[in-house]
């Protein structure tokens, strides 16, 4: 059984010769957001089969989530950003010799609607627990967000927002037996020990998002901090 603090086996074995250097920026800042490396000396679904599993251990979506950015061929070397599918494969590698291999794969998060834009509506979050995590902590970091009433015919997905940066990531949700909560994990960008520790240590507003067209009428707040941390002491 695999764990998600895990690299996949193909990319351990892999001589560094045949490893591509990958990069996931933000989609709004175009910070870094996480570096690894996948091997690319495998047929086309393997390559992308690991290179999803990748992106979901570093960054928490998988790749039909995500967009990679292709060079236009222009002279302010611009780039164009296209979805993550075989063509993607086709494009970076070719029939061999046809043209040199790539030395980093770019990938760029889609940008994330923000709560405040959304139609508030009826729903009240109750709880959230655990309400404080540390960062860096083991993932998958499972939390509960206790609501009022929820129907089954719905997406649920829940969104933090940073109250420093104002960055906003989801996770997806799925709903409680009971109907009155969902169940989730924390995204990886906010908890994981890699990256900008500006973009991750701090408050984050949490909301319920149904159908990505509604949020909960209330929030709640995610406390993200190390032992250290002037967070870890906030209620």
């Amino acid at each position: 059984m695999s764990r998600p603090d895990m690299t996949p086996p193909a990319v351990l074995a892999a001589p560094a010769s045949d490893l591509l250097g990958v990069r996931v920026l933000n989609g709004v800042s175009g910070a870094e957001e996480a570096r690894f490396s996948v091997a690319h000396q495998v047929p086309e679904q393997q390559f992308l089969s690991s290179l999803d599993l990748l992106c979901q251990q570093h960054v928490g979506t998988g790749l039909s989530s995500l967009t990679w950015l292709s060079p236009t061929q222009q002279p302010d070397d611009r780039y164009e950003r296209r979805k993550c599918d075989a063509s993607m494969y086709e494009e970076l590698f070719g029939p061999p010799g046809r043209k040199k291999m790539p030395k980093v794969l770019l990938l760029c998060t889609v940008p994330v609607r923000p709560p405040s834009e959304l139609t508030p509506s009826k729903i009240r979050l109750r709880n959230l627990v655990p309400s404080c995590v540390a960062h860096g902590c083991a993932q998958p970091c499972r939390l509960q967000l206790d609501t009022s009433l929820l129907e089954a015919c719905h997406e649920y997905t829940v969104a933090f927002t940073n109250q420093w940066t104002h960055m906003t990531h989801t996770a997806k949700a799925a709903l409680l037996p009971n109907l009155k909560g969902v169940a989730l994990s924390a995204p990886a960008q906010i908890i994981a020990a890699m990256g900008p520790e500006g973009t991750k240590e701090g408050l984050y507003d949490v909301h319920l998002v149904i159908d990505n067209a509604y949020r909960s009428e209330n929030r709640k707040t995610l406390t993200v901090g190390s032992a250290e941390s002037e967070f870890s002491s906030s209620s």
